[in-house]
């Protein structure tokens, strides 16, 4: 497993010395969402000294024994005394990234006895979170982390494998108290869940309830830097499964800062492509509190809302006004009669400062639960079909419950991790044969970590690389060309399994073939024949021998070859040969037969066929071809018949038919019948 981290910010040594520490103990350490849920988590925390680390390993590794170690040298860290009154901490963050998908883990901080855990998305499916807001953390009232805890174990009992929490803002009561912070960190569901958040005005407030900015927020929580400009880390994205989350600072209220975002809000929708659009802010869109009916907030809709409406929103939380409110879609500024419009959800508080709920749903509402002594959360659940979602007390009360189908249909998951490893094929890279070339399908990209190209043999590897959209092939080497190689395809998925399969590479081009081989005559002379099918460039040469003795090179463009020098009496073996010009043997065939030369009626000897002198005395044969010195036959001698050959080699096994054809030999006839 690999893993990216951003590069530490670089400090001056003098500067370090006289920093003050405070203790080394890690503080406010929170996990939240990477912009890819599935293989990134963000990690951030406070701690006195500059050289504290993170370890994280996998669930089923309690013990960290094989934990992955981000040391001190590979965290963002920046000094921070200013922030927060009277407290100097180092404020780090990592981003871990290539993770195992669909994953549980656990991590610690150095200093901190505190294990955390977090799980990445499976990429595609069902999954659950928890939806709170207003908790408003406030140690002298230590009652409403109490009642956010009780929310979330009554949340953990409804739905099992819940994967993050998301709360919409007012985290705190005051953002400008660190202690406030300390207390929601502190809580028993912190350490247990990816926390995605948004800013609230309260977590803009300094100790006396002035709003300031966005400093206190920032200083504590890290989210991917992919928000608007100048709203970046209150405003972000990121992808969960199927579902596109979007972050809107509603506490960014300046024309500039809500023009920027909502120029970011298009571009973001529309170049993330996802079955669900989620949009979470902390003011409301539609308030349901008494004094009238469920109506639309007289800014954050005017803002955003048809902006989302337009652009198809689902589901947009928030909460901000203390009533728990349910729209019916909204399309347009109005109710949706098409069913495919925006559902608006507004958070309860936790803790002690409910409000009253109107009894009037008005044209707008679907709906309304509220009390001045009301805390409630909500579990959502995503799948291929719905959004669902229950509204309920600690006490497990379940004071709503509703689906919202989809309007998009569900990616297909047709991925066969089997199927996908053996679809891969290697051939060569023509002209230049020192890489080869892999070929793969883009079906699955996104489900594969990497592929590398390793040899069996020496272990060397030839190429690792992560498959992107449309990338159907990649070059591997440095490869000799002419040579074999067998080669281990490793595939290393997302999901932390693997699959390997082996390869084959004859690394030339094709070099063709011949066929057809055969003895014909061709007036006095004996011819061995075939077909040439043969890649002229890539053969040295044609090798033709008799009886291994005699041997005769042949261009590769060759056809035929006159064996009749090496023919002698008896048993003779015709070998046929072909060499590639790397010096590989690339096709061997052979032809027996036996040669019998008929005696005439003079009475004269056998012909050794270029081994030596004929019995009648002559001088060895010149290969058979007219203009000879050899005597000739007497008419009445039995002319010589060729009946039947056999031809063998590598893919091949064939005989001839009878032929019959007249042959001349220094002098003599002779009889060609098949050996044995």
């Amino acid at each position: 497993m690999k893993q990216r981290f951003l590069l530490p910010s670089v400090f001056a040594s003098a500067l370090l010395l006289v920093l003050p520490r405070a203790t080394t103990a890690a503080k406010v350490v929170f996990a939240t969402p990477g912009a890819n849920a599935s293989e990134q988590i963000q990690i951030s925390w406070h701690a006195g000294a500059a050289d504290t680390r993170l370890e994280y390993t996998k669930k089923s590794d309690p013990g960290f024994a094989h934990a992955t170690v981000v040391p001190a040298s590979a965290v963002s860290q920046t000094y921070d005394s200013t922030t927060f009154d009277s407290n100097s901490f180092y404020r780090s963050y990592t981003l871990l990234d290539r993770l195992d998908t669909g994953s549980e883990y656990l991590f610690r901080i150095s200093g901190d006895s505190t294990t955390h855990a977090f799980k990445t998305a499976e990429g595609r499916g069902e999954f659950s979170f928890i939806f709170l807001s207003d908790t408003h953390a406030y140690p002298p009232i230590p009652s409403r982390m109490d009642k956010a805890q009780a929310l979330v174990a009554r949340a953990e009992q409804l739905q099992s494998g819940l994967s993050f929490i998301l709360e919409t803002g007012d985290i705190t009561a005051h953002g400008a108290n660190y202690s406030h912070w300390q207390e929601f960190a502190d809580t028993s569901f912190a350490p247990a869940y990816v926390f995605a958040g948004t800013p609230g005005n309260h977590d803009f407030y300094n100790t006396s309830a002035v709003t300031i900015d966005d400093r206190f927020f920032n200083s504590v929580l890290r989210y991917p830097a992919n928000g608007a400009t100048g709203v970046v880390n209150t405003s972000y994205w990121f992808k969960y499964n199927n579902a596109l989350f979007i972050s809107i600072s509603s506490e960014a209220t300046s024309t500039t800062q809500v023009n920027a975002q909502k120029t970011w809000i298009r571009n973001v929708i529309e170049n993330n492509p996802a079955q669900y659009i989620i949009a979470f802010s902390h003011r409301a869109f539609f308030n349901g509190s008494t004094g009238g009916a469920v109506r639309k907030s007289t800014t954050t809709y005017p803002n955003y809302g048809q902006l989302l409406e337009e652009l198809g929103a689902d589901l947009v939380l928030s909460g901000h006004s203390h009533v728990y409110v349910r729209t019916k879609q909204i399309r347009g500024g109005a109710v949706a009669t098409t069913g495919r419009g925006t559902v608006y959800i507004t958070a309860n508080q936790i803790g002690d400062r409910g409000v009253d709920a109107t009894t009037d749903l008005g044209t707008y509402g679907a709906a309304v639960y509220g009390l001045t002594t009301t805390s409630s959360a909500s579990v959502i659940t995503i799948s291929d079909t719905a959004i669902s979602g229950k509204m309920f007390e600690a006490n497990g009360t379940i004071r709503d419950s509703y689906t919202i189908p989809a309007r998009r249909t569900a990616p297909v998951d047709d991925f066969d991790k089997d199927v996908y490893a053996n679809s891969f094929l290697v051939s060569v890279n023509p002209p230049d044969l020192t890489y080869g070339r892999l070929l793969f399908t883009d079906h699955g990209h996104d489900r594969v970590r990497t592929i590398a190209v390793v040899d069996s043999n020496s272990g060397a590897t030839y190429a690792s690389f992560a498959p992107s959209a449309g990338m159907t092939e990649a070059l591997f080497g440095t490869l000799v060309p002419g040579d074999t190689y067998d080669l281990s395809i490793r595939v290393a998925l997302k999901d932390g399994s693997s699959r390997e399969v082996d390869a084959h590479l004859l690394n030339k081009l094709p070099s063709g073939s011949c066929g057809n081989l055969r003895i014909e005559e061709a007036g006095q002379a004996v011819l061995l024949r075939w077909e040439n099918n043969l890649v002229v460039e890539e053969i040295e040469r044609i090798i033709v021998s008799v009886n291994s003795e005699w041997t005769i090179d042949v261009p590769a463009a060759g056809t035929s070859a006159d064996v009749t020098p090496g023919l002698k009496r008896g048993d003779n073996s015709i070998g046929f040969r072909v060499v590639d010009q790397y010096g590989d043997e690339i096709d061997s065939q052979s032809l027996e037969c036996v040669f019998t030369p008929p005696e005439t009626d003079a009475g004269t000897g056998l012909v050794d066929s270029g081994t030596g002198p004929t019995d009648s005395g002559t001088e060895q044969a010149d290969g058979g071809h007219e203009g000879s010195d050899a005597a000739q036959p007497e008419q009445d001698a039995e002319p010589p018949r060729l009946e039947e050959w056999n031809v063998t080699g590598a893919g091949c096994s064939c005989s001839s038919t009878p032929v019959m054809f007249l042959m001349a030999l220094t002098g003599s006839l002779g009889l060609a019948r098949p050996k044995g």
